[in-house]
């Protein structure tokens, strides 16, 4: 989603429209920070407001950057504005604790169990039934194998 939203912000757009773009996104995720950079290596919009932020992007600033984000317990996606034939429209970046990422694996995880539950079931009743047919089948054959003939053949008497 962030990576498509930052497509769609390409083409030089203004900076109130990736501003409004960036709010609603705020709004729709509001656990998130994010912030954007244009394409004069200038820090935009930034919500809510980050103290660490360089006014002034360099490369060196950008890596640090990273670096910092991915040694933290915070989930970061970086995304260059427009598509992969437009240079220099800038980026922007979403940040979410790790711990908000957590609460929906939680819930996915009480699903997959509550199916694997089931699955077990359905496995464990299919064999009883098939299990039980058999050895129905098994003590038939015992019964007429006990039942002889006057040569002592198993056979109908």
């Amino acid at each position: 989603m962030w990576h498509e939203e930052a497509r769609q912000l390409g083409g030089h757009k203004s900076p109130e429209i990736i501003d409004a773009k960036l709010k609603e996104i705020k709004n729709k995720y509001p656990e998130t920070s994010l912030f954007w950079v244009d394409g004069e290596e200038r820090t935009r919009l930034q919500l809510p407001k980050q103290n660490n932020l360089p006014a002034e992007w360099s490369t060196e600033d950008a890596i640090q950057y990273m670096k910092t984000v991915s040694n933290t317990n915070t989930f970061g996606v970086v995304a260059f504005i427009g598509d992969k034939t437009t240079h220099g429209e800038g980026f922007m970046v979403l940040r979410i604790p790790r711990d908000s990422l957590k609460h929906g694996i939680k819930s996915d995880n009480r699903i997959y169990g509550f199916f694997l539950l089931l699955m077990l079931s359905i496995f464990l009743l299919l064999s009883y039934l098939f299990f039980r047919n058999i050895r129905k089948r098994l003590l038939n054959l015992e019964s007429g194998m006990m039942r002889t003939n006057k040569d002592g053949l198993p056979g109908t008497s």
